[in-house]
């Protein structure tokens, strides 16, 4: 019975150091780890869970104020959504309106249409181009034509109900600098070929006694001009009476309704 006792103790007492043992084993473990990644810290240049926030070098503005910041950021945006608004419907899109019937049966009075300057920008006016041009023949510029598509767009029509100049004509280009036109009874010639307009308005036929001596014998249109017609030729004020149009005063060419 004592030798039991004995072995049991025996048993408790080795138990007990292999526990002890154990822990030891773990603390040693635990405390080699926590030295190879401070080591490990210390030997890496950026180390972005070691760095501290308060090291971190301050992001500088010019302006300090935050919310005076944010209204200044604002006042920018809108600032350049304008100007590009601006230089959209100058050179790339814009709206106009047709007033009276001189292209009738292609446009009607108040149709709304649809041009475009960027082609004539990069490149020549052509013929059998539609286009909308300013009759009193002023120089154009820069200026005149931001001015202008501030005044005349699709906001000042629909919610200001704001009619556009009436000097704003729309005809057809029916030869450009370089052309010689000439009209005679029968039609409209222009180097020597009579055209075959199927565009004009058929409901009334073209009465072409009235043009003046020079346009019967056959004129040539300068450089830099066009030469201009309403398909409704009966009822169209065009080169015919204006002369030709410097390609200056043309504003863009419609692309559509």
């Amino acid at each position: 019975m004592d030798n039991e006792n004995l072995e049991i103790k025996e048993e408790i007492i080795e138990n007990v150091e292999n526990v002890e043992t154990t822990e030891v084993a773990e603390e040693a473990a635990e405390l080699a780890e926590e030295q190879a990644e401070e080591s490990s810290c210390d030997a890496c240049e950026e180390c972005e869970e070691c760095s501290v926030e308060e090291n971190k070098p301050e992001k500088k503005y010019l302006i300090k104020n935050k919310i005076v910041r944010e209204i200044v950021s604002w006042v920018v945006t809108l600032l350049l959504a304008v100007v590009i608004a601006i230089v959209i419907n100058t050179y790339f899109f814009r709206i106009s309106k047709v007033d009276g019937d001189s292209m009738e049966q292609t446009y009607h009075d108040k149709d709304v249409v649809y041009l475009t300057r960027l082609p004539h920008v990069f490149g020549d006016i052509e013929r059998n181009e539609i286009v909308i041009f300013d009759s009193s023949f002023k120089e154009r510029s820069f200026f005149t034509d931001v001015k202008e598509a501030l005044m005349y767009n699709a906001i000042s029509y629909k919610l200001f109900d704001m009619e556009q100049p009436t000097r704003y004509f729309i005809k057809r280009v029916i030869a450009v600098a370089g052309d010689t036109i000439q009209i005679k009874e029968d039609g409209v010639y222009v180097n020597g070929k009579l055209l075959n307009e199927q565009y004009i308005n058929n409901e009334e036929a073209p009465i072409y006694t009235n043009v003046s001596d020079a346009l019967k014998n056959g004129i040539t249109v300068p450089d830099d001009y066009i030469f201009v017609m309403g398909d409704n030729r009966n009822h169209s004020s065009d080169s015919r009476e204006i002369g030709c149009v410097p390609e200056h005063s043309v504003i863009g060419k419609v692309i559509g309704t």
